[in-house]
């Protein structure tokens, strides 16, 4: 790309990372567009051959995403393929989607927006997704209230103004556009609009929050919600290089107009360019696939869907005005690609609200899961206590592993081999969490008995490391015990799974305290592992 096109000519600060999660980027002050557009569009920049799966819809579901060709690169669905026979969804758990879509279904209301709730956009209903039959923006301003406000980005000044959804609407239809703005953080899952979306079956099957997330929590209102999102984008709209929200993955639907995405792999040494790349002043004057040298095109059309696995940079422009229905979902597919993108995002300051809601309590309640739904066997808990491993011949994501008759080689349901390699980081992710839990409890206990003028020596501790010790505490299920004891429990049952290993040695760190405090309490213990340790609660 040429020199002139990369480097506006003007000083300018870097964009913050977590307003450029919102979409928002810095511009020229002499056109109206992003810098970056012109090389896209003219494709004066030569980007890498495309060879992304186009997926048939019959293809697409947990299935053979999860034993067969995986979820690690972008997957493609275009809207353009010619299917006459009747596409049956892939068979799976009734999720709260499927209960509401039901419950929607059986209205006897006449009225017109109870009309939309059944009325299905044809491109999209083989993926068993629901979406309002002839929806556009004006349509969405009507659904979801003309007088409700959203976000708007102007593109060119990276300045964020409210308007109503009316306001917008009339902008939007509007032939003559002297400025750029842009929606793209409206969240509408909590809305009666998006209540009449219900997404592609194969997101909800692998959406891990959707999964783990306690019906009683969800019945309070407290529940993740980056599940389902409406962008709508004028043309020459632009984003910048960002992954998404804690190592999410993405669905994205196009209804209306075009879109283009620039893809960069998460490979270790691109995801260590990208963190430079966010911190350096020279952001904006720098084109990150220049630093990567590795960067892919895909050009999406009305009716494509595509689905974006976690830690894929990309950056997003659109050539004609857009109408697309997208959401986030973490997975139990990429443990460690998510964790790594939590942490990038804690090195690159990303202020808390722009980072996935929940995402350490989602893990968490994930631990629990596993431990309630698959129990781990008391031998092979004393066994691993005892420093012995657990032998494995055949690999737990074979599919004739589980041996039903017998409790220590039984599996409640199907791993995959993602799955299981990512366990060991969802386990060293959770340890670190209960040493915060620790700490913080600790604190508490000597702030209580200490001096005001010691209390004082202690506080002087970074606002930072105190933030993410009051957010450990408060993302911890309550009633679940002690957050150490837990995860121990967790490692254990990862080790189980897994099979032919040690537990990490902090395991035995915490087992041999575990011990010692029983023994301080009721006097020695029986022999081997004590019960009352072994039980502890999930």
């Amino acid at each position: 790309m040429e020199a002139d096109v990369r480097q506006s000519g003007r000083t300018r600060a870097a964009v913050d990372y977590a307003r450029l999660n919102e979409g928002v980027v810095e511009t020229s002050d002499e056109i109206p567009t992003h810098p970056y557009v012109r090389p896209i569009k003219e494709r004066t920049y030569q980007f890498a051959l495309d060879t992304f799966p186009r997926l048939h819809p019959r293809l697409v579901n947990a299935e053979n995403l999860e034993k067969h060709f995986g979820f690690k690169q972008p997957l493609v669905i275009p809207g353009s393929l010619d299917d006459d026979a009747d596409i049956s969804a892939p068979a799976g758990d009734t999720t709260v989607e499927d209960q509401e879509a039901s419950q929607l279904s059986a209205s006897n209301a006449v009225s017109e927006q109870a009309a939309h709730r059944s009325a299905v956009d044809p491109g999209a209903d083989k993926l068993d997704m629901t979406i309002p039959n002839g929806l556009n923006v004006r349509r969405v301003a009507e659904l979801y209230g003309p007088h409700e406000k959203v976000q708007v980005i102007d593109v060119k000044s990276q300045s964020e103004t409210s308007w109503t959804l009316k306001k917008w609407a009339d902008y939007y239809d509007s032939p003559d556009k002297k400025r750029i703005m842009n929606v793209i953080s409206l969240e509408i899952s909590n809305s009666e609009f998006g209540r009449l979306i219900r997404r592609p079956r194969i997101v909800r099957d692998l959406d891990l929050a959707e999964s783990v997330w306690p019906a009683d929590e969800r019945g309070r209102g407290e529940f993740p919600r980056v599940q389902r999102y409406c962008l709508m984008s004028v043309a020459d709209s632009y984003t910048d290089f960002h992954v998404d929200l804690g190592g999410s993955s993405v669905f994205y639907h196009i209804l209306k107009g075009k879109k283009t995405f620039l893809f960069i792999p998460p490979k270790p040494k691109h995801l260590k360019s990208y963190e430079q790349w966010c911190q350096s002043p020279a952001q904006n004057q720098t084109f990150l696939p220049d630093q990567t040298k590795e960067c892919y095109r895909i050009d999406l059309s009305a009716g494509d869907t595509m689905l974006i696995p976690s830690g894929w940079i990309h950056s997003v422009w659109t050539p004609e005005d857009s109408l697309v229905i997208g959401g986030n979902f973490l997975t139990r597919l990429h443990y460690g690609m998510q964790i790594q993108v939590a942490e990038i995002e804690k090195a690159t300051k990303v202020a808390q609200k722009y980072r996935h809601p929940h995402f350490q309590r989602i893990l968490w309640w994930a631990a629990i899961g596993y431990l309630h739904d698959d129990p781990l066997p008391l031998t092979v808990e004393t066994m691993l206590a005892d420093g012995a491993v657990f032998v494995r011949d055949v690999p737990t994501s074979h599919p004739d592993a589980a041996e039903p008759t017998d409790p220590e080689s039984f599996h409640a349901r199907y791993y995959s081999a993602a799955e299981l390699d990512g366990l060991p980081d969802l386990v060293r992710y959770l340890h670190q969490a209960a040493c915060l839990v620790a700490t913080t409890t600790a604190t508490t206990h000597k702030t209580d008995s200490e001096p005001a003028s010691t209390v004082t020596s202690h506080s002087t501790s970074t606002a930072t490391s105190l933030r993410q010790r009051q957010l450990a505490a408060r993302e911890f299920p309550k009633g679940h015990g002690d957050p150490m004891r837990l995860v121990r429990r967790f490692a254990m049952w990862a080790a189980w799974k897994r099979g032919n290993e040690r537990l990490p040695a902090w395991a035995y760190a915490a087992l041999e305290k575990e011990r010692r405090s029983i023994s301080e309490e009721a006097g020695p213990p029986p022999p081997g592992i004590s019960s009352s340790l072994l039980s502890s609660p999930v």
